[in-house]
């Protein structure tokens, strides 16, 4: 049995990615550095342990928006009253965390 036809369509998808704009890839949310962002004053980068990641209930992957950023984040909901925005190092966590507070009212 041969594998070329899977190395020629895995090629032609590879070019016909390189063609166009480029996609953040997912990333894991433990170990990666969040922040509750609907507690703005009392928000800090925190690395996000395996424990944490467990609690939330829900998180959602999007490759850019973070506070008008073109960073990868997860929205996380940990709870009714919290939300934390995960970003993949903690200088885009800091960046993604002052952006807000620049913004906020």
């Amino acid at each position: 049995m041969s594998h070329t036809g899977g190395r020629a369509r895995a090629g032609a998808l590879a070019l016909a990615l390189a063609g166009s704009s480029v996609v953040a890839a997912d990333f894991p949310v433990a170990g990666a550095y969040g922040f509750d962002w609907l507690k703005p004053r009392s928000a800090q980068c925190r690395r996000i342990t395996p424990e944490q990641a467990t609690k939330f209930t829900a998180c959602e992957f999007a490759d850019s928006g973070a506070f008008g950023l073109p960073l990868a984040h997860h929205t996380c909901r940990a709870g009714k009253r919290s939300e934390y925005i995960v970003l993949e190092t903690l200088a885009h966590c800091t960046e993604a965390l002052e952006t807000m507070r620049a913004n906020a009212p």
